[in-house]
Parts: C-alpha cells; sequence; structure tokens
C-alpha cells in the first residue's frame, strides 16, 4: 500500500462549483481501492476507508482515475492487470 499527504489549497473564486478546491476545514485521511488494467489504465476507483467526507473521498479517486501506471506482471513478465490499494492524508496548506 502507497502512502501520500496532500496539501488543499485554497479555490480560485471564479472556479466551477463542481471542481472548487477543498475548504480548509475539510482534512481527514483516506484509503482508496484503485483496480489497474494490464495496458496501466486504472478503470475503478472507491474509498475502502472513508476520510468521514465524501467531497474528499470523491477527490482521492478523481487524482488517481487520471493517472497511469506500470501494470503488474506475471511470472513470466506478461502484464496483467491488478489492485492497488493507497493511503492519503489530507493536510490543510
Amino acid at each position: 500500500m502507497f502512502s501520500f499527504v496532500l496539501a488543499l489549497a485554497a479555490a480560485a473564486p471564479a472556479a466551477p462549483v463542481a471542481d472548487q478546491a477543498i475548504k480548509p476545514d475539510q482534512v481527514g485521511a483516506t484509503v482508496i481501492e484503485l483496480s489497474i488494467t494490464a495496458t496501466g489504465k486504472v478503470d475503478k476507483c472507491k474509498a475502502v476507508v472513508s476520510s468521514g467526507d465524501t467531497k474528499l473521498d470523491d477527490k482521492a479517486c478523481k487524482l488517481f482515475l487520471e493517472t497511469e501506471y506500470q501494470p503488474s506482471k506475471d511470472a513470466a513478465g506478461k502484464p496483467v492487470a491488478s489492485v492497488e490499494r493507497i493511503s492519503l492524508a489530507w493536510a490543510q496548506d
């Protein structure tokens, strides 16, 4: 399992409501589970341990759904699908 600490930045005033930054009082920790294809793309993400704030949990998944990974390999060296868990701690910037 990987661990990250993410700093939360203030929202720009003109940002659309759906894309506004998380507020400073929204802090916590989230553990997400990623399903990664044999090509290295994330095809599913879910919070398996919630921070208690759905916006933080959703933000965690959004960050990792846009990332490509080096796929896992089987004993013969062939790329295979995998599941990874990532722990994120949200901190005020």
